[in-house]
């Protein structure tokens, strides 16, 4: 059976970068450090996601595009593999997208989502870079999704699929984030259990979350953000703390200015300055402006207030000096940047382009060079690029 040389489902670094951290010697990467490479243009693309799926040490990157799900095959990119033909009743490309092993047999499958529902592709056991992947739907009841996670939110060792409704009134999961728990792999097809985690309590056009042990109970809490208009209620970030029993209501703290952080969309725990608490990374996608929020009184900090639409953001130590740096494109300003941590919460701007939109970016070594890549879904810019880390 296949197993891709980076198969780490629950993607525990965004849990455990917040409190251990390998301290290595520092090196400063200015514009001149990256470079740029399109691997895809033509349309709208607004999610990617990248994994080995050959075995080469370099990952694959997979995206939906022109109602096709794409492989581009690295390290060169220029391979593409059309994994499937997308849902022709549906808009041409996903909102977004994640890896994540849904049939437990060892390899990471594709999973996608649409203005309405969410659907899988299946990794095939052998020459996945090769051949097409066989479609399933997971559910049509879940509207508007612009986040799908793969994280282990029981803490029983194995990776859950968790996902926002971002709309009102559209069903029964409107405003809430919602754990997909397949019934058993070994059955033919593979049913699907819907499981509120936080019920109708996250209104307001919920946008990106991520997972994080914010309060120091050993059990991953939920940040998120929520846009506002043209949905009320919205404007916000917010902390869900998780039960001891995940299916329990998730209790729920609203970050300073809540209600007033117009075009809220993503939050995401870290380490920012290294005092061993968990802090908040937010950005407002649908508005200006990247923060961070300072625990435990979540003391608001600005990173860049000219940031123009900076819809997602992704954090790492970008630069190997051991903190925590992050990364976002602003589709408004059309400025791709990474912000430079100096390890006490002081952020500068290091410029990646001056003409480029996304909807997503995500942090990964794809050349498997040992230093992290950004990876960008280009949206407006109908592109997908990814910045190559030149130190190594």
């Amino acid at each position: 059976m296949f197993f891709p040389t980076n198969f780490d489902p629950t993607r525990l670094p965004r849990i455990f970068l917040a409190t251990v951290i390998l301290i290595i010697p520092s090196i400063s990467l200015k514009a001149k450090d990256w470079k740029r490479h399109e691997i895809f243009t033509g349309a709208h693309v607004n999610s990617a996601t990248a994994a080995d799926y050959d075995g080469d040490g370099t990952q694959e990157i997979i995206f939906s595009a022109g109602h096709q799900i794409l492989m581009y095959v690295g390290p060169e990119y220029k391979e593409q593999n059309i994994l499937a033909e997308s849902d022709s009743k549906q808009k041409p490309q996903c909102i977004h997208c994640v890896l994540h092993d849904v049939d437990n047999d060892g390899d990471l499958d594709f999973v996608g989502s649409y203005v309405q529902g969410l659907f899988w592709l299946e990794c095939p056991d052998k020459n996945a870079t090769k051949t097409k992947w066989k479609m399933h739907q997971i559910t049509d009841q879940i509207h508007g999704v612009h986040c799908i996670r793969s994280f282990d939110i029981d803490s029983d060792g194995t990776a859950d699929l968790v996902a926002n409704d971002f709309t009102v009134d559209k069903g029964p999961f409107s405003g809430s984030i919602c754990w997909l728990k397949p019934s058993d792999s070994s059955e033919d097809v593979i049913n699907w259990k819907i499981i509120p985690i936080v019920k109708n309590n996250a209104p307001g056009g919920s946008h990106y979350f991520d997972f994080g042990d914010i309060n120091g109970d050993g059990r991953p809490d939920l940040t998120l953000g929520a846009k506002g208009k043209p949905f009320a209620d919205g404007n916000y970030f917010a902390v869900f703390y998780a039960p001891k029993d995940t299916h329990e209501p998730w209790r729920k703290e609203l970050l300073p200015n809540a209600g007033k952080q117009i075009g809220a969309t993503h939050a995401a725990p870290a380490d920012v300055n290294k005092d061993g608490k968990v802090d908040i990374l937010a950005s407002r996608g649908h508005g200006t402006g990247v923060v961070w929020f300072e625990a435990p009184n979540w003391n608001e900090h600005i990173i860049d207030e000219k940031m123009l639409y900076p819809h997602s953001t992704d954090f790492g130590d970008i630069d190997g000096d051991g903190d925590i740096d992050l990364c976002t494109v602003g589709f408004g300003s059309k400025v791709a940047a990474w912000y430079e941590n100096d390890g006490t919460g002081n952020f500068t701007r290091r410029l990646l382009s001056l003409n480029q939109m996304a909807y997503d970016t995500m942090i990964s070594d794809l050349d498997g060079d040992g230093d992290k890549d950004i990876l960008v879904a280009g949206q407006r810019s109908q592109n997908v690029v990814w910045f190559e880390n030149s130190t190594k």
